[in-house]
């Protein structure tokens, strides 16, 4: 498969409504939470620099650089989900219940770390609402209601994963990580 985020929107749209099993749900929420991060983005480049924002520039400025990274990192894991599900489903056809597991550790992993970007989208997000230029307060607004969707999706994607991994402990550990999450939706 083509790196996902080289694709433009309308043939990414049209590979996700396709019958490959890839790129899915969690490809795209990780695609949505690159979406997030590029608003929240828009909203500080929006608001740095104008005169009305001086007083809250540190703020916006120390955002701006906690975000930096995110929509690439996000735009990877969509390959990254991809991919994933695919050892997935030659793991399972290999019919070996250690491959098995593997895959799915690091099936869960995947959509694991996009709901940890996502939050951080959240919390950044929030942290500078009413802060900025307010004729782009829709457009933070719109970045948190973006990052939660892509972060539940992304829990959906970790829930299901673990309903068939065996390993208590990692289980725990990942819910442990990640369910906290939820809360910020």
């Amino acid at each position: 498969m083509s790196r996902l985020k080289s694709l433009t929107i309308s043939e990414f749209c049209d590979l996700v409504s396709s019958k490959s099993p890839t790129p899915g749900g969690g490809s795209t929420a990780c695609l949505v939470g690159a979406m997030a991060a590029s608003l929240l983005e828009m909203y500080l480049v929006l608001s740095i620099g104008k005169e009305k924002c001086f007083a809250n520039e540190p703020k916006l400025i120390d955002v701006q650089n906690n975000l930096s990274g995110f929509k690439e990192k996000l735009l990877d894991l969509a390959d990254s989900d991809a991919e994933a599900f695919s050892q997935v489903m030659a793991a399972y056809k290999g019919g070996n219940d250690e491959e098995i597991q593997k895959a799915l550790f690091g099936a869960t992993s995947v959509p694991a770390a996009t709901c940890k970007y996502c939050g951080e989208i959240i919390k950044l997000a929030k942290s500078v609402e009413g802060l900025g230029n307010a004729n782009a307060e829709s457009d933070l607004k719109s970045a948190i209601h973006l990052a939660k969707g892509a972060l539940l999706s992304a829990l959906e994607n970790v829930e299901i994963n673990l309903k068939e991994i065996k390993d208590e402990t990692f289980k725990e550990e990942v819910r442990k990580k990640v369910y906290t999450l939820r809360s910020l939706c």
